[in-house]
């Protein structure tokens, strides 16, 4: 009975990678029917099936739909499957950088979540390893001073690029976001990287608190106390409850990746951007430029805050530059260059030597 069964799964998978694309109202049923599979389970070779035969591609080009139903389904629906070929919902993985010190090799440990409870911080996204491997290059390493600079990861999710930072021996890393589940998978991982995450520690930051802005709701509820009252950082985390960034701390290298993903996120991170970075300080972004508008609009916003001088966008191509090499694309669980209308962008912003936003 269980063969049939999944005989018929696997039947209905090749159904709906044709359906994924049919019209707006077809592709929210696919996906909301693929969530719906892969949350009962799905057998690893129905789930390779229906990457291979292009499933996994036709979603993640539906995250560049203007249609943000469209857009939430399908996310779900990657992150279902995402779980089912991985076998759990949280996985550690280890990603390893040239680089390092004396030219040793940077091995950096994380922990992917749970879609649902995570968000978009719930695996690391190619951009992630992206600017993780800018960051161990000699151009940046040289361009960032990452040794010698306070550090924060914005968005930080898994924490990747700011443990990255942490392994290269920045004398303080301060991984921030704001949704609690993120947060304390955030200091499971610091612990992971042992030694190598010494310097590293996880903050809570909200974006909008941060701006004064109370009008943008964000993707999931605010941090809030666990039911059974516990810390934050409890039960299977442990450490101390987690806490909010002191609002005077100011920091030489402000690092993000995939931070922009609704119309009101250039602004925010602009803004939160701004009042963190320290004078002297440089802002490196790495974006996979899902909605070109809203790109652009970050790149205005940047270059109008009086916070930061000339602002240097590099678009980052799969086929050249030795930062988007084919085993990134390979190793992270997400999305290829190729499927966004705007590619990759590496955007760099340098501040003042002195304090010019007051």
């Amino acid at each position: 009975m269980a063969t049939n069964s999944q005989e018929r799964v696997g039947a209905e998978l090749d159904d709906l990678v044709a359906r994924v694309l049919g019209s707006s109202a077809e592709q929210l049923e696919a996906c909301a029917r693929l969530a719906v599979l892969a949350s009962r389970g799905i057998a690893r070779a129905h789930a390779e099936r229906f990457s291979r035969a292009g499933g996994i591609a036709r979603l993640t080009a539906l995250l560049r739909s203007p249609d943000a139903e469209l857009v939430e389904a399908a996310a779900e629906a990657l992150a279902r499957l995402s779980s089912t070929q991985r076998g759990h919902a949280r996985a550690q993985r280890t990603f390893t950088f040239d680089g390092g010190a004396d030219g040793a090799r940077v091995e950096v440990r994380i922990e992917e979540m749970d879609h649902a409870s995570a968000g978009t911080g719930y695996s690391v996204w190619t951009s992630a390893l992206l600017l993780c491997r800018w960051l161990c290059s000699p151009a940046g390493l040289a361009r960032s001073r990452v040794r010698e600079r306070a550090v924060i990861e914005l968005g930080a999710g898994c924490g990747a690029v700011g443990l990255t930072a942490a392994h290269l021996g920045a004398p303080d890393v301060a991984l921030t976001d704001n949704q609690p589940e993120v947060l304390r998978t955030l200091c499971r991982a610091v612990r992971l990287n042992g030694a190598g995450a010494a310097h590293a520690r996880v903050a809570r930051l909200d974006w909008a608190a941060e701006a004064g802005d109370d009008t943008f709701v964000p993707e999931l509820d605010p941090l809030v106390p666990r039911a059974d009252g516990s810390s934050l950082n409890g039960g299977d985390s442990g450490g101390d409850a987690c806490a909010t960034l002191d609002a005077a701390e100011r920091f030489g290298l402000v690092l993000g990746a995939d931070v922009v993903y609704e119309g009101a996120h250039p602004r925010l991170i602009s803004e939160v951007a701004a009042r963190r970075i320290a004078p002297g300080g440089l802002l490196v972004l790495v974006m996979t430029v899902r909605s070109p508008p809203i790109h652009a609009a970050l790149l205005a916003a940047l270059a109008a805050s009086l916070a930061f001088g000339a602002v240097h966008v590099e678009r980052l191509e799969s086929e050249s530059g030795a930062l988007a090499l084919p085993e990134l694309v390979e190793a992270s669980t997400t999305m290829h260059a190729s499927h966004y209308p705007g590619g990759i962008s590496l955007i760099i912003a340098e501040t003042a030597a002195v304090d010019r936003s007051t």
